[in-house]
């Protein structure tokens, strides 16, 4: 090594000075000896000293600056090793000593940048599966004075893991025998973590490309095929082996190829990074022989000669006889939704209607165009749109069937009675579409009930003034005379026994003249009536009967309030002969819209289903009843778990029921 310059010239600085001041002793002793010979031995002997003291200043200067030197080097490498997470080490072979320096506490997480040791130290350190593999790497270099290279895990005493990769040499003496290894280490976790990901990556990418139902093609510039995967296997019948290397145009028919250079063509100069094609059944694939419709979808990468185009195909030849065979069904439903005598529709999953049959549109006179989306509700009669709209919104969320009866206007203005179902329609793979639904003019059949309901009106008005006729009989007659009997039975002893029965008898009469008609009812009302029948039940049939009122107005419609008795009366009759158990439940609650009576027992129960097919007469009686009051009802029942008959009746104008199956 050199030395620079500067540190010469400051070398010798101090040797010119002290030679200066030897000759100056030199001539001061020259003038005080008598004669010249006797000057030069002390004159020799001072130039000498003089030499020899300069000579060693210059050597202490130069020392100075190379260790000024050698310190800046060591700094430099230092911020080199830490600033590429590196470690250098020396290993002294003979006597074992290992030096390590560098970013110790990225590589070994110790802290300071200098490590001195032994070889056993880092051996201690490397990952207990790696150290065999070690070991033999660092022998194989020594053996064959061949570098050392090497990738291997160090674990910290924490347990926290590094992934280093190491390079170096052995330096031999004369005698051929290694003396001592130099190399540098650089920490490779970071890289390491990406390079796993990496091979994840493409280990997941080849099994998707693998494991895709469509064929995957990658070809070069040179139109070889370099990937082949499974489903194109499959698709043309050929195996990857035999494939790849080979032209793709041998899976095309002669007609197609020259157009398909041409694409290729243009699709590299254009720079279009993909494209598809074959909507419309242009391409056509090539399979022993035999040609196959195909949709494919084409992208590149890399640049020139090391572009690769990656091609897309399926086979959609299952997907055209789909198409044509939905076509086919298609009109055969239109034929038959046309010749239908009923009213059909269907609406897509926005509920937008989306057809309607030719019967509709010569029922309404309208136009297709003026029937679909939400045009349909302009022919609904005004009292009704409300009505619609909500019970189509309501069964569209809750996915369900539903029911609904509405006026519809005609094309000559006349409003008809429609009974609208609509159902839930699924796609092909489990989705809901929408609603199919069809409409019957009930008309004739409305006209109809609600002649027979204006029968059963007259009859049960009849058969109630009958009832009442019958009851003031008993009540002013019967009973009187049983009351004057009873008083003059009681003044002759020997009819005491026969007065009791007068007592009783006059009592069930006076029972059955509440029961034909309840002056309670007429008089104060349904709360009080309701209480005091409940009342009479508990005596006569030693039960117990619980009773609660609520919200009931003074002024309730006579009507409704002889309906709710009667279906009271029907309710408890069947709970106290069939529910097998001595208490019960009676609630009577009134809202500003409507008044509720509910009959409730925890007794044996019965099958709901069963009881309604057998069409029984209560059952029957209490819905006609509530029918004429625009009432409803509903039976709630399982064996075991007793039985809830619930009854209500609108106290504003009647609507009607809808019905969600």
């Amino acid at each position: 090594m050199s030395l620079p310059s500067t540190v010469a010239r400051a070398s010798w600085v101090p040797i010119i000075a002290a030679l200066l001041l030897l000759l100056v002793l030199a001539v001061s002793s020259l003038l005080r000896a008598h004669t010249i010979p006797d000057a030069i031995p002390p004159l020799a002997l001072i130039l000498t000293a003089g030499l020899a003291v300069a000579l060693s200043v210059r050597q202490r200067a130069i020392n100075r600056e190379l260790s000024s030197d050698i310190r800046v080097a060591h700094q430099r490498l230092g911020l080199a090793l830490e600033a590429g997470k590196a470690v250098a080490w020396d290993w002294d072979v003979k006597s074992g000593r290992d030096i390590w320096f560098g970013d110790l506490k990225t590589m070994f997480g110790i802290s300071g940048d200098l490590y001195e040791g032994k070889v056993e130290d880092f051996h201690a350190r490397v990952h207990p599966d790696d150290r065999e593999r070690v070991g033999q790497a660092v022998a194989a270099a020594r053996r064959d004075r061949a570098m050392y290279n090497a990738t291997f895990r160090v674990r910290w005493q924490d347990g926290t893991v590094r992934w280093a990769a190491a390079h170096g040499r052995f330096y031999y003496g004369a005698d051929g025998e290694p003396i001592r290894m130099l190399g540098i280490a650089e920490d490779v976790t970071e890289r390491r973590g990406i390079e796993e990901k990496l091979r994840q990556s493409q280990e997941q990418l080849a099994g998707v490309v693998e494991s895709a139902m469509d064929a995957i093609i990658a070809i070069d510039g040179d139109q070889r095929i370099r990937v082949f995967n499974r489903a194109a296997e499959h698709m043309f019948g050929c195996r990857a082996a035999d494939a790849i290397g080979t032209t793709v145009e041998r899976f095309m028919p002669r007609r197609s190829r020259a157009s398909h250079r041409d694409l290729v063509r243009q699709f590299a100069e254009t720079g279009q990074r993909d494209r598809t094609r074959g909507a419309s059944g242009e391409l056509w694939g090539l399979r022993d022989g035999e040609e196959f419709p195909i949709e494919t979808s084409i992208s590149h990468s890399g640049e020139d000669s090391t572009r690769l185009y990656t091609v897309i195909i399926r086979d959609v030849t299952e997907r055209r006889r789909a198409e044509a065979a939905r076509g086919e069904t298609e009109a055969r439903f239109q034929l038959m939704a046309d010749g239908a005598p009923v009213f059909i529709w269907l609406s897509d999953s926005d509920r937008r209607r989306t057809y309607v049959n030719r019967p509709y549109l010569e029922f309404t006179g309208g136009v297709l165009e003026t029937e679909l989306g939400g045009g349909w509700t302009e022919s609904v009669h005004p009292e009704d749109v409300k009505h619609c709209v909500m019970t189509y919104a309501q069964a569209f969320d809750r996915r369900r069937s539903f029911r609904m009866e509405y006026r519809l206007r005609r094309h000559d203005g006349v409003y008809r009675w429609l009974l609208d179902t609509g159902v839930p329609r699924l796609s092909a793979d489990g989705e809901f579409a929408g609603y199919i639904g069809s409409c019957v003019d009930i008309t004739e059949e409305k006209l109809a009930k609600e002649a027979l309901s204006r029968l059963s009106r007259r009859l049960m008005e009849s058969q109630e003034s009958e009832r009442i006729g019958l009851a003031r009989a008993l009540h002013d007659d019967l009973a009187q005379r049983m009351a004057l009997l009873t008083i003059e039975l009681e003044t002759l002893s020997r009819f005491r026994a026969l007065n009791t029965h007068a007592v009783e008898l006059g009592r069930d009469i006076q029972a059955i003249s509440q029961r034909l008609h309840s002056f309670k009812l007429e008089y104060l009302g349904i709360a009080v009536a309701v209480e005091g029948f409940c009342r009479d039940v508990c005596k006569q049939e030693h039960v117990e009967i619980e009773f609660k009122s609520s919200g009931i107005a003074d002024d309730l419609p006579k009507d409704v309030g002889l309906c709710l008795l009667r279906v009271l009366e029907e309710a408890l009759a069947n709970a106290v002969r069939h529910a097998g158990v001595a208490h019960f439940k009676v609630l009577l609650r009134g809202t500003r819209d409507e008044i509720q009576l509910e009959v409730i027992d925890r007794g044996v129960g019965f099958d709901l289903d069963e009881a309604m097919g057998s069409h029984g007469l209560g059952m029957t009686s209490m819905r006609e009843r509530l029918l004429l009051v625009n009432g409803a009802m509903a039976v709630e029942s399982r064996p075991g778990a007793g039985t809830t008959v619930r009854a209500r009746v609108p106290l504003r104008s009647p609507g009607r029921d809808v019905v969600l199956h």
